[in-house]
């Protein structure tokens, strides 16, 4: 028989198998075993239910490969859906050109969306969906760039870049969705975001590596970034996120300010080029060159 373990209603995802009865006023609404759709999640919301019991294994039922296929199904179309509504400026033409390119970063989305991740993207989905759209983001940039260094995207790398902003789940709506100048207590909701990311992730047994990307993102050499204490040596993969993160922020479009093109994103890194390892830096603005140029002249 699988663990049982509990499970908040709103991170429940498609294919969570219940493990207990759900029973109201001495009404069964779902026997255990039922495995959980969109429907079902919105009538236990409904229900006001905040927690239920599910088994640790998602798909325990006879219908295993049937519902398998139903979640990956879901999560490639997600993935797909979302390159195609935010491909405003053409963004993706330029940084998937190829279908190499294309290929390359959906399997890799694709074949590293475990449960947990799934869950995790959920609820930063639902709190704040401009958050969400940032770190897919983050990841098809830094697949990308991974790629044409010529190093190997790990499943640890792909978990670090898709959950480098969970901490944001646990900064108020309010202060996520603002669209005028934070104030300074505001501010330090906002830095709290990676030591949050860092402790939900240690919670949930992630390697240290998946830590360290959302504890030490918003780091800056120059001393401007956060947290101020920090490793003396950063591995190169958190390195190249602090990177990105801002090259993605910057051209995305955010509640205070429309996005910059990539061009007044790469000259605006650059201005801010002593907060970031320089090597680094230059590489990154080789590898946008380089995708911008393979845009065929119009």
């Amino acid at each position: 028989m699988p663990d049982l373990y509990t499970k908040p209603v709103n991170w429940l995802t498609i294919g969570d198998v219940l493990a207990e009865d759900i029973i109201i006023d001495h009404e069964v609404i779902f026997t255990a075993g039922t495995v959980i759709t969109l429907n079902k999640i919105l009538k236990l919301q409904s229900l006001e239910i905040a927690y239920v019991k599910v088994s640790s294994t998602p798909f325990a039922t006879a219908n295993y490969q049937k519902q398998t296929i139903i979640f990956s199904d879901l999560i490639a179309q997600d993935f797909y859906n979302f390159l195609i509504k935010n491909n405003k400026n053409q963004r993706y033409s330029i940084l998937l050109k190829d279908n190499e390119d294309f290929q390359f970063v959906t399997n890799h989305a694709l074949l590293n969306m475990n449960e947990s991740v799934v869950n995790l993207l959920s609820a930063l989905k639902s709190w704040d969906n401009c958050s969400y759209k940032h770190v897919l983001d983050v990841f098809v940039i830094a697949a990308q760039w991974m790629r044409y260094l010529g190093m190997t995207v790990s499943a640890d790398d792909c978990y670090g870049l898709l959950l480098h902003d969970i901490g944001k789940i646990k900064v108020p709506r309010s202060i996520l969705i603002k669209n005028q100048s934070l104030t300074n207590e505001e501010y330090e909701y906002i830095k709290m975001h990676t030591e949050n990311g860092d402790c939900i992730l240690k919670s949930l047994n992630f390697p240290n590596i998946v830590c360290d990307m959302a504890k030490f993102h918003h780091v800056r050499f120059n001393g401007t970034g956060y947290p101020k204490t920090y490793p003396e040596v950063l591995d190169i993969r958190v390195k190249m996120l602090m990177i990105v993160d801002v090259f993605s922020a910057l051209t995305l479009d955010r509640p205070y300010r429309k996005a910059y093109s990539f061009e007044d994103g790469l000259d605006i890194l650059k201005m801010e080029a002593d907060g970031f390892d320089k090597d680094l830096l230059q590489q990154f603005i080789n590898f946008i060159k380089y995708k911008m140029e393979k845009i065929p002249q119009r």
